[in-house]
């Protein structure tokens, strides 16, 4: 009797033969992405161009100071235009994670088990981990390349907006979009279409299936994630109201808030009393009606400290948004980590 025994390739034909192999399946898809891509980062290319020429002639005016005059007005008014289009760009960006996990992650898996290749394809002497993690790794490699590309492009179209105090680097949109988190992102979204693939075994269905969870968890993520992890080790310290300083700030410091709040994430506001007792929304407003009577409303800083009123503001320094950045990207790694390992699992167990 003759036994016929499949033995595992070496690693550097195997990854050869993973690469070509993941070309051969997935060439339409991988070969529209790039386009998506290209497309979206040359409209960001083309506008960012823009945003940098007219910063250069804020900065040739002059108009790189606190309260600008003469004809700054118009040029941030200019600015401010180009800000549509970074909102826009910033969406954009949210959206392409999600695409891939439908129409890449999600069909991963859940083709083979559809049509049954998967008989043939984990019976070939790889075996059914090597082969999805082979298979993981290029289409991940692959997303990372592009989303990074596509995330620094950002980074630079928005730095002008944001030196102009038009925009925000901790701002969700921009948070989530450089090419740290960005990749990150793709990552999770490809970890959560194969699992849900695998899980559902057909290809529409387990699309749409992926569709409402990485929107849910792009929800999840603006609404209490975001904010969450930027209140992660909050400072404190008493500063100058430019407003009613009442509930969630959820701002940039500018240039005249001085150090060391210049480029800060300011959290929230609020007011203490001559008892040090937290003032409440009424009271707030009272003490408010008070400075408007007293005339006192465009320099309240020193009406509240004759009354012995302080006003304090919670805030994230400008040098740990890169510790939050990579903080982010590693939640969102760990997760895509554990939802990998239990596809492996689970497909070793079919």
């Amino acid at each position: 009797m003759t036994v016929l025994s499949a033995q595992a390739p070496p690693a550097g034909s195997f990854w050869r033969s993973m690469v070509g192999v993941t070309w051969l399946q997935h060439r339409a898809t991988l070969v529209s992405a790039l386009l998506v891509y290209v497309g979206v980062g040359a409209a960001m290319a083309v506008q960012g161009v823009r945003v940098h020429r007219s910063y250069q002639q804020l900065l040739a005016a002059g108009c790189d100071v606190p309260r600008p005059t003469g004809n700054c007005p118009r040029l941030l008014d200019a600015m401010g235009a180009a800000t549509g289009g970074l909102s826009a760009a910033d969406a954009a960006l949210l959206v392409l994670p999600v695409l891939l996990g439908v129409f890449v992650g999600a069909p991963l898996l859940a083709r083979e088990l559809e049509s049954g290749t998967f008989r043939f394809a984990w019976t070939q002497g790889v075996g059914r981990r090597r082969w999805l993690l082979g298979k993981l790794a290029v289409l991940g490699g692959a997303a990372v390349l592009l989303s990074a590309a596509l995330g620094g492009l950002a980074m630079w179209y928005a730095r002008p907006i944001q030196a102009a105090g038009l925009s925000s680097r901790w701002q969700s949109g921009p948070f989530n979009d450089s090419a740290v988190t960005l990749s990150a992102w793709t990552l999770c979204a490809l970890a959560v279409g194969t699992l849900i693939g695998l899980l559902v075994g057909r290809t529409v269905e387990a699309m749409g299936l992926v569709a409402a969870a990485l929107g849910a968890v792009v929800a999840v993520n603006l609404l209490w994630l975001h904010s969450a992890l930027l209140g992660v080790g909050a400072r404190s310290m008493p500063s100058t109201p430019s407003s009613t300083g009442l509930g969630t700030l959820n701002t940039a410091a500018d240039r005249a808030a001085g150090p060391p709040l210049a480029g800060a994430w300011l959290l929230r506001g609020w007011y203490i009393g001559p008892d040090g007792r937290r003032l409440s929304g009424s009271e707030v407003s009272s003490l408010w009606d008070d400075i408007a009577q007293a005339g006192a409303g465009k320099d309240p800083g020193s009406w509240l400290g004759e009354h012995r009123y302080t006003y304090w503001v919670s805030y994230q320094p400008a040098d740990r948004y890169w510790q939050l950045q990579l903080a982010q990207a590693a939640i969102v790694l760990g997760v895509g980590a554990v939802l990998v390992l239990a596809t492996v699992r689970l497909a070793r167990r079919r």
